[in-house]
């Protein structure tokens, strides 16, 4: 079995831990978590409630996808599989949408740059997408404190299609964008639609029972 490295990417509040963990449960494969709200900093967390602080928030960021990027590359090399609910590249999403032109914006560019000159991208990548009303709801569902307000939404909102943009503009390699208005990805048949074409592009044949997810 050839190692791979699978990302799932969109913008917040869509689903991707829950997708990601589904698909490493399906293919009996690492999942590379971003994390829940009680794993981030307080002060991250104030950053994003507040919108504030904003270049530390990049780095933040920045240095875990790297970080977790490296994982997920040492995964593939020994010929596993890595899931990831995130990676690298969203960074310079974030850059472009949440930064004020300015010295910070440059040396963040910079830095992005440096990133692409080290770190491959994905070998496939499912980029999940929603309607404006859907986002919100997801958004809410998930229960975290400091995305409850009107401000944090719009921002969310805003970020979900700057995804959908950036990697539609970027066209990586075996790039897939799917709308998860209405699926429920604990559901064996809305999963199917995502390992069908997963399947088409690396030679697995792994069965969706007797799953072993293994977590990093």
């Amino acid at each position: 079995m050839n190692g791979q490295i699978i990302a799932i990417t969109g913008g917040p509040g869509l689903g991707k831990s829950t997708l990601t963990k589904a698909l490493a449960d399906h293919y009996r494969a690492w999942a590379i978590l971003e994390g829940e709200e009680a794993d981030l900093p307080e002060r991250i967390r104030e950053d994003i409630r507040d919108h504030k602080r904003i270049l530390e928030l990049d780095l933040f960021f920045r240095n875990k996808n790297v970080s977790d990027y490296l994982r997920a590359l040492k995964i593939k090399e020994e010929g596993g599989i890595a899931m990831l609910d995130t990676f690298w590249m969203t960074n310079d999403v974030y850059i472009e949408e949440w930064l004020d032109e300015g010295f910070e914006k440059e040396l963040l560019r910079h830095m992005t740059q440096m990133d692409r000159g080290f770190l491959p991208p994905p070998d496939i990548t499912i980029c999940i997408t929603a309607s404006e009303k859907a986002i919100r709801e997801m958004i809410i569902k998930r229960g975290r404190q400091f995305e409850k307000n009107e401000e944090v939404l719009s921002k969310f909102v805003a970020m979900a299609r700057a995804q959908e943009a950036s990697f539609r503009k970027w066209n990586l390699p075996n790039t897939f964008f799917f709308d998860r208005t209405g699926l429920d990805f604990h559901t064996t048949g809305d999963l199917k639609r995502f390992t069908e074409v997963i399947d088409r592009h690396i030679n697995l044949s792994i069965p969706l029972s007797d799953p072993v997810v293994r977590l990093l």
